[in-house]
């Protein structure tokens, strides 16, 4: 990873299948709605026998495991997919970094070793300098018209240059991160890494700055999400100003898939997001970690709404062990331009609705690693009418399914 990251800190965890942590809350309430809680590691073997591999020489905790996943829904539960990342820091033992689960728990919605079967990407557990250290996922579609012609799946990685990629999942990437890319250029780079570190921009001495997409948000951990066009997709990071800080604040943009290019609607909302004390009775603001649509279209997983869920988080995700201060789950509408071919910076308009504090969930283990925190997030099928499953993942490699009562 070509940045220098702040790191994370403290929440609490639940008993899984064959894993033990210290006490999780049985159940917890988000936004009004009871949940109860499934928490375990995505390591082990599943039930075809593929070994999904994490970290174990933890030579620093708080970037070791640190996992993203994204839900794809089937059109029966043991059909259900949940794409997963994971980026351990460089020179550390070999893992999986880019992998699938096939087949959920009907009860549930939980994604586990007994009911899932496994797919390794990019050579399954591998170094970093081959599974890229992939620190967000997103599914687009399962378009099929050639290998390594289809933009399947976006994610962001972490090593060398942060850029954002294409893949092909048919067939499945089997190579390594940049390989198996569909589409590079180096527009895709996040823009606040600095100076290139490879290839002809590096001896030319570029900055990303002045090489990635000038209508992409600047630099952080960029997530993506679906917006109800299967084309477009939004894509959030932390601001390069904002008025309190460099490093704080959200921009937000719509990457335009076919035309592969930011659209100029590139937003700092900023303002719209809540603040939180800094412990010296300052307001600051948060970064944003991950987002995702609130209700998706459970046959293309396109979003059905303006209504978004967020992990919003101080500091910035990464590095040594400092305290988190705010970890918050923010239910955001999302409003972008109603003619795309006339929008214009500042254009996309965000409203917080609701907000709660995850610090206050107790929903990660602290015990093994004490800058533990809640890092990705996506949102599952319906359980009953209106009521879906949320999946949490930590910095530790685990995963929460919260199953609506």
């Amino acid at each position: 990873m070509h940045r220098t990251q702040v790191a994370i800190g403290a929440l609490g965890l639940v008993m899984a299948a064959g894993s033990a942590f210290a006490a999780t809350p049985s159940s917890v309430t988000l936004f009004g709605q009871k949940y109860n809680v499934t928490v375990h590691s995505l390591a082990g073997k599943y039930k075809n026998a593929v070994t999904i591999t994490q970290v174990t020489d933890w030579a620093d905790h708080s970037e070791a495991r640190k996992t993203k996943v994204d839900f794809v829904q089937g059109a029966t539960p043991d059909k259900d997919r949940l794409f997963a990342g994971a980026a351990g820091q460089p020179g550390l033992d070999n893992h999986d970094q880019f992998y699938l689960l096939t087949g959920s728990d009907a009860a549930t919605g939980d994604f586990n070793t007994q009911v899932s079967s496994a797919t390794q990407y990019f050579g399954g557990s591998v170094a970093t300098t081959q599974g890229g250290r992939v620190t967000e996922v997103m599914w687009i579609n399962d378009t099929d018209t050639g290998a390594k012609k289809d933009k399947n799946i976006v994610i962001t990685q972490f090593q060398d240059d942060d850029h954002f990629r294409f893949y092909d999942l048919n067939p499945a990437p089997v190579t390594d991160y940049l390989s198996d890319e569909v589409g590079f250029t180096d527009a895709h780079v996040v823009k606040g890494v600095g100076a290139f570190t490879q290839g002809p921009h590096a001896d030319a001495g570029d900055s990303s700055a002045d090489v990635g997409d000038p209508n992409g948000p600047f630099s952080g951990f960029m997530s993506f999400a679906r917006t109800k066009d299967p084309n477009l997709m939004l894509a959030t990071a932390q601001p390069d100003s904002v008025a309190a800080s460099t490093t704080t604040g959200m921009e937000i943009g719509i990457f335009d898939i076919k035309a592969d290019k930011f659209l100029p609607a590139l937003s700092n909302v900023t303002a719209s997001l809540p603040q939180h004390d800094d412990g010296n009775g300052t307001q600051v603001d948060a970064t944003p970690v991950d987002l995702t649509a609130e209700a998706p279209d459970p046959a293309t997983m396109a979003a059905t709404s303006n209504v978004y869920l967020m992990i919003y988080t101080d500091p910035q995700p990464g590095g040594g062990s400092v305290t988190t201060i705010s970890s918050q789950l923010l239910r955001l509408q999302i409003d972008t331009p109603a003619d795309l071919t006339t929008a214009k910076a500042g254009d996309i308009k965000v409203k917080t609705l609701a907000t709660e504090d995850l610090l206050k969930t107790g929903l990660a283990d602290t015990s093994a690693n004490d800058t533990n925190v809640i890092y990705g997030l996506s949102v599952g099928r319906e359980i009953s009418a209106g009521k879906r499953v949320i999946y949490l993942t930590d910095w530790n490699g685990n995963l929460f399914t919260l199953t609506p009562q």
